[in-house]
């Protein structure tokens, strides 16, 4: 896993090339400043940047099942922070979500009638079908049109479920960006959506990083 930081006291960019899996680095700069960078996000957000490290690594295969698990995991995940919002106790919330093992298409469903969307954008996912079940590895350019075909459809979910935040929601951001602590006063729907959007946007540096 590579990570990159700039130095705390001279601003000089580091870059550490981490077993895969580690999410966090010490670096030692050369003006004598020791600090350390660490990548906390969601679940989704992880298996992303898996793939990225694996397309990276030129192992597109992984790439695009990483990519294809990413989405998967961030739909379980937001169709549990919606059904909470409607009420829905969280023990049975997860037993739903997470203990049916219902097809992909359903959960795009759920929330779909829990945002009274007509349609959610979906990401193309065959190639990822064609690594799996037929052994045939996609080229680089397939697996970067996955990978962004997955972050677009992530933000598409993200921006229709930020229609329905309250008025609090941006007070997470104001606090985000001061580095103060998180308000409290926020309702429960509102700093999940603040959590999977601040993963997405981290996910999104990586993937810019790393493609441009």
């Amino acid at each position: 896993m590579e990570f990159r930081a700039n130095c705390t006291g001279c601003g000089k960019e580091h870059t550490a090339d981490q077993p895969e899996g580690k999410m966090s680095a010490w670096f030692v700069c050369e003006c004598g400043e020791v600090f350390g960078h660490a990548m906390i996000i969601e679940p989704f957000g992880k298996a992303f940047v898996y793939g990225v490290e694996a397309c990276r690594r030129r192992r597109y295969s992984s790439a695009c099942i990483q990519f294809a698990t990413a989405f998967e995991v961030f739909q379980k995940h937001f169709v549990e922070v919606l059904l909470k919002r409607q009420g829905v106790q969280q023990s049975l919330a997860r037993f739903l979500v997470y203990d049916l093992d219902l097809p992909r298409k359903n959960y795009s469903q759920v929330a779909q009638h829990i945002l009274h969307e007509s349609k959610l954008k979906h990401p193309d996912v065959s190639v990822r079908i064609s690594a799996v079940h037929y052994g045939r590895t996609p080229k680089r350019q397939q697996v970067i049109s996955l990978g962004k075909d997955i972050l677009d459809s992530i933000d598409a979910w993200l921006h229709v479920a930020e229609k329905s935040v309250g008025s609090n929601y941006q007070s997470l951001w104001e606090a985000r960006s001061k580095m103060e602590r998180l308000p409290e006063s926020v309702a429960d729907f509102d700093r999940a959506v603040f959590d999977l959007r601040v993963t997405y946007n981290t996910i999104l540096g990586t993937w810019l990083e790393a493609t441009t």
